[in-house]
């Protein structure tokens, strides 16, 4: 499962030639893309805040507001400095599957 801001950042480091691929692959069903509430902006304004000494941007910030709704802390990513830093909602560290 992932957020918009995810596929956004994924596709911008995809080279362009593979950008109609990876929609495809999304759209056949491979992710689970949860929408962002209007209301989970105030949220991911205080995951920005708490983590302010190490910038949280918007995708990352999605996943952990993610995590916390849904309760998941296994996460796929490659920003292995910063996911080892980022705490879930009870305050335990993501596990990287990778």
């Amino acid at each position: 499962m992932t957020t918009w801001p995810v596929l956004t950042e994924v596709s911008h480091l995809l080279p362009d030639h593979l950008h109609v691929g990876f929609m495809r692959w999304v759209a056949a069903g491979a992710l689970s893309i949860h929408e962002m509430p209007a209301s989970a902006a105030e949220e991911i304004a205080g995951l920005m805040g708490k983590y302010n000494d190490r910038p949280i941007d918007l995708a990352d910030a999605s996943l952990v507001w993610l995590g916390a709704r849904c309760g998941v802390i296994q996460i796929a990513t490659i920003d292995l400095d910063d996911f080892s830093v980022y705490l879930t909602h009870k305050n335990r560290h993501f596990t990287n599957i990778f």
